[in-house]
């Protein structure tokens, strides 16, 4: 269509994010309001697949990370800790 706006669709990846290893202190094991979220969700859900909007992506998390650049075969990305 012409003179019209396109939507694009960014490329979709799978965000994971690593736990911190047992020995973290304390302080720095703090989740995020988003990942504690994340957390309480997937208690009450152990079975789904989570999704968060973030921006213009979807952000998965954890297994659920895995599981979904698998079974999407989209590529699995990771962020890594400030410090």
């Amino acid at each position: 269509m012409s003179g019209s706006a396109s939507t694009e669709i960014p490329a979709r990846t799978a965000a994971s994010v690593t736990p911190p290893p047992p020995d973290t202190p304390a302080e720095e094991k703090a989740l995020s309001p988003l990942l504690q979220q994340y957390v309480d969700l997937k208690a009450e859900n152990p079975h789904a697949l989570l999704l968060f909007r973030c921006g213009d992506f979807y952000e998965t998390f954890f297994e659920d990370a895995v599981v979904a650049a698998r079974e999407l075969q989209i590529t699995l990305t990771a962020r890594g800790r400030a410090g």
